[in-house]
């Protein structure tokens, strides 16, 4: 396999580990963050935790899950963008904040989905 992806996995794999424990180790912080309407924000805060851990460690190990966490942290990030950042963008008081954090996913996003498409190839 190609240099570039190995190391690009790595990085792109890092944070979300980082992502992942932060999620269990700042469990009230981010349980402000799930929308209000949505019951069982401590559950919710665990389930995407473990998501993101789980996809970060067979992004950076190529592991056979690999696909399935890519395309998984796709729709975690598409729904996090529309749920969490989006409302935030339309609020003057958290625009500047919610725009950057916006940003920030809609870019791992596309990481996920390039690495989505990775890993189907290597499947075949």
């Amino acid at each position: 396999m190609n240099t570039w992806i190995k190391v690009g996995r790595v990085i792109f794999g890092i944070p979300m580990l980082v992502f992942g424990v932060n999620h269990f180790l700042m469990m009230e912080n981010m349980q402000g963050i799930v929308p209000g309407w949505l019951p069982f924000s401590a559950f919710w805060v665990a389930v995407t935790g473990i998501l993101l851990i789980a996809a970060g460690i067979c992004i950076i190990g190529g592991l056979k899950g690999a696909f399935s966490l890519s395309v998984g942290l796709a729709v975690f990030l598409c729904l996090v963008i529309l749920t969490v950042h989006l409302p935030g963008v339309l609020d003057e008081a958290t625009r500047q904040t919610s725009m950057i954090n916006l940003l920030k996913d809609f870019a791992l996003l596309g990481a996920s989905l390039s690495y989505a498409g990775l890993f189907q190839n290597m499947l075949l």
